[in-house]
């Protein structure tokens, strides 16, 4: 009850240092049957493009098997050659798929996240040997899902089986003379049951990767008391203040180069200032700064104000009173009006000018 009721109260979803810190211990939502599915689809695949060949390399050994009965007498020697014949046919055969289906399921496990080695799923804990643990693992809601899955499993695979067994008994009774052809039968027989096993592995996977990825959400959730704690812990972290200085850089960065659109004139120092301002003749009020910066902000809002047509001007001792006493969103004081006035009847002059020109 009491773990019912601490659980209850977690209604937060996992921060992304939880999922992070879980991740490092090993737990991630990765679900065994989609790996399942990609091995027996990867089987599958082989079958498909390679069943004729595969059939005809065991005809070819029953073949060469017969012809050399002889060699494989009942003593010792003959049924040591016998059995070295055919783990060396087996593993021939055997090597290239399973080895595509190995890539095959580490793929699978890699795309549903992170492939992280974590020393803390093999540590030995105590609550893996508590009789309390074993009880609610037993009978608990893993237990039931995961026994649903099976009987599903077990359900769809003795369907598919008994789909067969008519072409099995075809088979037996089968009469036919060449073993090259029989071997072909057989590996079709083969592919059908592949084939069934993929379709009851496909719809098992579905469900368990949605059931997974739930359940492992859910015993990530966080009470209120929890995030609240996570964040006094992380205030006194020097990864997560960079962290979230960058961002705030960042985010500032982005805003600035956004309000310079709206600037009539950048004022510079010419490399260590900027000021953007934007003046509206129409409406005759003082002109407002609407954006600026320094040092590498600065020059990165000269390259966007020259790519935007936004014309920019060197005045040094301008650009510093600006910067050093108007805020963003501020109208220049009075006191500079009159450098600031200069400045925009040179670019109205100008601008006259050119369009007389053209």
């Amino acid at each position: 009850m009491a773990d019912e009721t601490e659980q209850s109260q977690k209604t937060e979803p996992a921060s992304e240092k939880k999922i992070d810190d879980a991740a490092k211990k090993g737990d991630v939502p990765i679900a065994a049957d989609v790996r399942q599915l990609a091995m027996f689809g990867a089987v599958l695949a082989l079958a498909a493009f390679g069943l004729d060949l595969t059939g005809d390399r065991i005809g070819r050994f029953a073949i060469s098997f017969w012809g050399r009965a002889e060699l494989f007498t009942l003593g010792a020697d003959g049924g040591r050659a016998l059995i070295s014949a055919l783990l060396a046919h087996l593993v021939s055969m055997l090597a290239i798929p399973l080895a595509i289906a190995m890539v095959a399921v580490g793929v699978a496990g890699a795309a549903q996240g992170r492939l992280l080695v974590s020393a803390t799923r093999i540590k030995p804990q105590l609550s893996r040997i508590s009789p309390l643990a074993g009880f609610k693992r037993l009978f608990g809601a893993e237990a039931l899902v995961q026994f649903a899955k099976t009987l599903l499993k077990i359900v769809v695979v003795g369907w598919v089986i008994a789909m067969l067994l008519p072409d099995v008994a075809t088979l037996i009774v089968a009469d036919t003379p060449f073993v090259g052809a029989l071997a072909h039968r057989i590996a079709a027989l083969v592919n059908k049951l592949v084939w069934g096993v993929v379709i009851a592995t496909a719809a098992v996977a579905l469900i368990d990767l949605i059931w997974v990825r739930l359940s492992w959400a859910r015993r990530q959730r966080m009470s209120r008391e929890d995030v609240k704690n996570e964040h006094k812990s992380m205030e006194g972290d020097p990864l997560f203040k960079a962290r979230r200085r960058a961002i705030a850089i960042e985010r500032s960065r982005r805003n600035t180069m956004a309000a310079l659109e709206r600037a009539t004139v950048l004022v510079m120092n010419p490399t260590h200032f900027a000021v953007a301002l934007r003046y509206d003749h129409a409406v005759g009020d003082a002109p407002l700064v609407v954006a600026k910066g320094i040092d590498s902000l600065a020059l990165a809002m000269r390259t966007r104000a020259q790519e935007t047509g936004i014309e920019v001007v060197e005045d040094p001792p301008l650009a510093r009173s600006l910067h050093a006493t108007v805020e963003v969103d501020q109208r220049i004081p009075p006191e500079l009006f009159e450098a600031v006035a200069r400045v925009i009847t040179m670019i109205m002059a100008a601008d006259r000018d050119f369009k007389a020109r053209g």
